[in-house]
């Protein structure tokens, strides 16, 4: 199994460019060829929409043609920036989703499908613990306006300095398992640094 990757995708823009890239990506995902592995069948069910479908916005219509073992996992993985369709996806409001991604980021999904969507900004943050790193992307018509990824020991180093003299104190005391609950209950100050730099 993968390490999952939180994402939250925030847009900004046109209030019917919204719609439209809500409702175009509200879709039954499109499909590889059926596997030809004789346990293939087991796997099989019907398929249903999801509310945020990579694939809506970005598929080669030759697709259809190939497996998923033998083209589809490195056609996602360079098209999409992850290998999988986002999953445990909330759609908490107008132009605001929360979903999960298998090892990484969807950045090239972000940029090829904003090509589509030029009226419109999209800001991602991501941070994806298993590896330890987080960022914010920026795009607007193919375009990067902000990218910033850091690791967690950045992340632990502004958080330090930072602090106030009492969560200074606070840390000093703390045993090493302790401190990373500490990072933790802070990190948002990285966060916030962050979306600062990303003017968001």
């Amino acid at each position: 199994m993968p390490n999952w990757c939180s994402n939250n995708l925030h847009m900004e823009g046109d209030a019917e460019e919204i719609k439209r890239f809500e409702d175009t990506h509200n879709s039954i995902p499109r499909d590889w060829k059926p596997s030809s592995h004789p346990l293939a069948h087991l796997e099989e069910g019907e398929r249903e929409a999801v509310i945020l479908d990579f694939s809506a916005s970005v598929w080669d219509e030759d697709n259809s043609n190939h497996e998923y073992s033998s083209h589809g996992y490195d056609w996602q993985a360079k098209h999409w920036g992850t290998k999988w369709n986002a999953c445990e996806t909330n759609h908490f409001d107008v132009g605001h989703y929360a979903f999960e991604t298998a090892w990484a980021p969807p950045e090239a999904w972000l940029i090829a499908m904003s090509m589509k969507f030029p009226k419109l900004k999209f800001m991602l943050s991501y941070s994806e613990d298993g590896m330890g790193f987080m960022g914010i992307t920026v795009v607007k018509g193919g375009n990067k306006l902000f990218d910033k990824c850091i690791d967690s020991s950045e992340a632990r180093d502004f958080i330090k300095e930072n602090l106030d003299p009492d969560e200074e104190k606070e840390l000093k005391d703390l045993d090493e398992d302790d401190r990373w609950d500490f990072y933790d209950e802070h990190m948002y100050k990285a966060w916030n640094k962050l979306e600062a730099e990303a003017g968001v």
